[in-house]
């Protein structure tokens, strides 16, 4: 059931189960601070329980452990949560600094929703779908602890349904994995129409803007340049023109992995001239993508222009020092188009 709600709220907050919520929610200008749930990985019966209970026994030390094939990340046993973003150096040093982290959120989110709020869940699973049906009632009861007014917004893959008597609000996403069909965890709202058209009105617009100045100021290298690719998979009319403005003529593209795959099959489709792929691993070099061969970097004449399809900041910064020795090299990277299309 999606209804196109004129109600305007003051506040949208992911409620999980993993990144990609509020990921698309900040691309969206939706998110005004970081939530609880924003960065970890859970089960929705048991954040509803931990919002209920005013989040009792969250991250208490008893029930962590940590996860024995990365040693960066830990669980709580007890509330089913998954927290792979949070340890610098080890558990037990950085405990107290991830308590209080947690404790700045949760004192936010419950502030927060004490005003107008909609809240966003993408929905994991079957088991999911009957937890959420079978107590309904319950799960309203929570959402609206803080807020009468407040609602929540379930997001569904496209092999998941609700039943038809299912009175709650829903949006398909039309995509069929969560880690596979999207460039990156922005853009996991991206492809859902009725979705994008609900989230431009559910906050008032000076609200909104000032979500999406601070999601542009934040972005990291790494973002920008999933937010290309996002541009290069809706075959963005700005960035074909941006890309014809930049290159007169053909050019090299440096990186034969996923970026450097979707990048180099999106330009050939549009009549850009690809001389070659670049690639620094020795195992590639002769194989073809697309009819392209890859080849080392000391195969190509100087004064040539490379795009370097590389996300990774400290890769490029390797590749651009290799690259620019003798500087008789014209470079373009995906930050810089990033940046480029900004101007625009």
């Amino acid at each position: 059931m999606c209804l196109d709600s004129q109600d305007k709220y003051i506040n949208c907050i992911s409620l999980g189960w993993y990144c990609g919520t509020a990921s698309s929610c900040s691309r969206l200008g939706l998110r005004s601070f970081s939530g609880p749930f924003d960065w970890i990985l859970s089960d929705f019966e048991y954040v509803i329980t931990m919002i209920d209970k005013e989040f009792d026994g969250f991250l208490l030390p008893e029930n962590l452990r940590i996860d024995e094939d990365n040693a960066k990340c830990f669980y709580d046993i007890k509330n089913k949560f998954y927290f792979p973003h949070d340890i610098s150096n080890d558990l037990n040093k950085d405990l107290s600094s991830i308590q209080l982290k947690y404790k700045k959120r949760i004192s936010n989110f419950i502030e927060q929703s004490k005003k107008p709020t909609c809240y966003f869940r993408i929905v994991k699973n079957m088991q999911e779908i009957d937890y959420i049906e079978q107590n309904s009632q319950y799960i309203d009861s929570v959402i609206k602890k803080y807020n009468k007014k407040n609602k929540i917004i379930y997001n569904l893959l496209d092999n998941l349904e609700f039943s038809n008597d299912f009175k709650g609000e829903y949006y398909k996403l039309y995509i069929n994995d969560f880690w596979k069909d999207s460039i990156c965890l922005r853009a996991t709202f991206s492809k859902s129409k009725e979705l994008i058209k609900f989230c431009n009105n559910i906050l008032p617009s000076d609200i909104r803007v000032r979500n999406l100045q601070w999601d542009k100021v934040h972005l990291s290298d790494i973002t920008k340049s999933d937010e290309v690719m996002i541009m290069v998979d809706d075959k963005s009319k700005d960035l074909l023109q941006w890309l014809k403005n930049r290159f007169k003529g053909s050019f090299y593209i440096w990186g034969s992995g996923k970026y450097g795959t979707i990048l180099l099959k999106f330009l050939r489709e549009n009549g850009f001239s690809i001389k070659g792929i670049i690639d620094n691993n020795s195992n590639k070099w002769n194989e073809k993508i697309d009819g392209i061969k890859i080849i080392p970097f000391n195969n190509i004449c100087e004064n040539e222009s490379i795009l370097i399809a590389i996300a990774d900041s400290g890769a490029v910064n390797e590749i651009k020092n290799q690259v620019l020795k003798d500087n008789t090299f014209d470079i373009c990277t995906l930050v810089d188009i990033y940046n480029g299309l900004l101007l625009l």
